[in-house]
């Protein structure tokens, strides 16, 4: 069995693809590359990659920058305010929680309106609506990204009996092989070890 390598500016796209590495781990490559450190996952999984094909940096799309857009939040939010410039933010919390509860969490309905632009047709009364519908329909799918989330629904589902350590266990075990990191892949380094 492989072990997984250190990352470094060294590592080949081909070994950094075949093994898991945490987002705490590739900003920290990004920072000590003078990388932006910025986005999700698989956005810095995708500046390493360029940088360890290339050994430069991605060309970065000018959009303007959030911090430079006035938030919703920023004034008060109301449930007639337009959906122009959202944010998961904590002023944006306080309202929905103020109107839908103590258990309200940005779930992924809401995450997409960050991602996007609105146009102001929807008010967030429209999105309070549709959060709770979205909590209705619960999502049965789990986004790539998250992959130990999805690791710990399989291994659960096919292994009820078995505690969180044993899951945890079994993560640690297929995240340090080269391949994928789903339930199948550690059934398959189970069955290699025999």
């Amino acid at each position: 069995m492989d072990e997984r390598p250190a990352l470094t500016k060294h590592t080949s796209v081909t070994d950094f693809n075949r093994f898991y590495w945490l987002k705490q781990e590739l900003i920290v490559f990004c920072r000590h590359h003078q990388l932006p450190v910025g986005g999700s996952k698989a956005e810095l999984a995708e500046r390493i990659r360029y940088y360890l094909s290339t050994g430069g940096q991605m060309v970065a799309h000018k959009n303007q920058s959030s911090r430079s857009v006035a938030r919703d939040s920023d004034a008060s939010i109301t449930l007639e305010t337009p959906v122009v410039h959202y944010r998961n933010d904590t002023k944006t919390r306080a309202f929905f929680v103020a109107q839908v509860g103590k258990q309200f969490r940005f779930n992924h309905y809401l995450r997409a309106f960050a991602q996007q632009i609105n146009d102001g047709r929807m008010t967030y009364g429209d999105l309070v609506s549709g959060y709770g519908h979205s909590l209705e329909n619960k999502k049965t799918t789990i986004d790539p990204q998250f992959e130990y989330n999805q690791f710990q629904r399989d291994f659960h589902k096919h292994n009820p009996g078995k505690s969180h350590t044993a899951c945890l266990a079994a993560w640690q075990r297929v995240k340090k092989v080269p391949g994928g990191n789903t339930y199948q892949d550690y059934l398959h380094c189970v069955d290699r070890k025999g």
